[in-house]
């Protein structure tokens, strides 16, 4: 997030929730940069339409939830898919539970389950 913010000064804000909530679940590596990275490239950031990024931990149980305006690039990135493509199968590995993405109200939000190892 701070090299985010190097590029988006003002326009960048990030939020983090109830973390402490979730002490000893766990999350497939690399998840969190991996889904923050596609947001930033995937949404449209100016000093008019900023971007804000909520992550909750205790919004749904069992899950880390991410949220943002929606406010999508018109082109469509294949890249963006690819990842969130290759999110969903790391996580099918390790859980029968999925990732879930939703746009509703203006808001877009992606769900991400989170493990415990046992």
């Amino acid at each position: 997030m701070y090299l985010f913010k190097e590029k988006f000064p003002d326009q960048l804000k990030y939020e983090l929730k109830n973390e402490e909530k979730v002490k000893g679940k766990m999350l497939v590596p690399n998840t969190l940069s991996m889904v923050l990275d596609c947001l930033i490239n995937g949404c449209i950031i100016s000093p008019w339409q900023p971007l804000s990024i909520t992550v909750d931990f205790a919004l749904e149980p069992g899950y880390m939830v991410i949220q943002h305006k929606e406010n999508e690039k018109l082109s469509n990135n294949k890249y963006i898919k690819n990842r969130y493509q290759n999110l969903h199968e790391a996580f099918s590995f390790f859980t029968d539970k999925p990732v879930i993405q939703i746009k509703a109200y203006g808001d877009a939000f992606i769900k991400v389950p989170l493990l415990d190892l046992n």
